[in-house]
């Protein structure tokens, strides 16, 4: 997935993300040598995502011939996932992959071990853990194989609208699929972030709301 990520932080203008190495190569440039090479003419970043076995190819011929060029993109690429899924999880970025009833299970289960609204359960660092395991857990439990796909397809269409509206985040939302991309769930930081975010950005709407209504009032 390097050679397609590669396309889409430059497909919106993201030449800064590569400057630490920037100096000793044009990264863009020789994948699109390369790519003109093997007869594309014109570069579609969404068309080329969903040609894996084409993008592979590519990056065999072009990797090999530049050592050292595969390991700094990965590093790149990495700061890039691990600043998406910060502000993803601070709910600064909106990815709606939850239903509002899928969100309030963990603190439903909360609720009833602790048989009084969340909402009055003193905040504390033991606290916040048992919150983040049951977050953990609920994930666990709903993502059965049919609903991870479903997730699955919902954020390969966002991608998508992303690269085509050359959003600040298409790219790292397209590296994501990297890690999703099998045929059942394993604990994600991705997936947890989103949803940590869809809760902090409905928390955010209700109090908001209440604020409006009282004012009003």
């Amino acid at each position: 997935g390097i050679c397609g990520l590669i396309l889409a932080i430059y497909n919106r203008s993201l030449q800064q993300t590569f400057q630490e190495y920037k100096a000793e190569v044009d990264v863009y440039d020789a994948v699109v040598e390369a790519l003109q090479e093997n007869g594309e003419e014109k570069i579609d970043v969404i068309k080329l995502s969903e040609t894996p076995g084409k993008l592979e190819q590519l990056a065999k011929k072009f990797f090999a011939a530049k050592p050292g060029l595969r390991e700094r993109a990965e590093k790149q690429i990495l700061v890039m996932i691990e600043a998406f899924e910060k502000e993803l999880a601070e709910g600064k970025i909106t990815l709606d992959l939850f239903t509002q009833e899928e969100l309030a299970l963990p603190f439903q289960r909360l609720q009833a071990e602790f048989g009084e609204p969340f909402s009055q359960v003193q905040p504390s660092e033991e606290m916040r853990q048992r919150v983040m395991d049951a977050i953990r857990q609920a994930i666990n439990e709903m993502m059965t194989p049919e609903r991870f796909r479903r997730l699955y397809k919902d954020v390969q269409s966002t991608a998508k609208t992303w690269l085509r509206e050359r959003k600040k985040w298409a790219a790292a939302l397209q590296g994501e699929l990297i890690w999703l991309d099998e045929e059942r769930y394993e604990e994600n930081k991705f997936v947890i972030a989103a949803f940590l975010g869809q809760i902090t950005r409905l928390g955010s709407e209700q109090k908001l709301v209440q604020k409006q209504t009282k004012h009003n009032v």
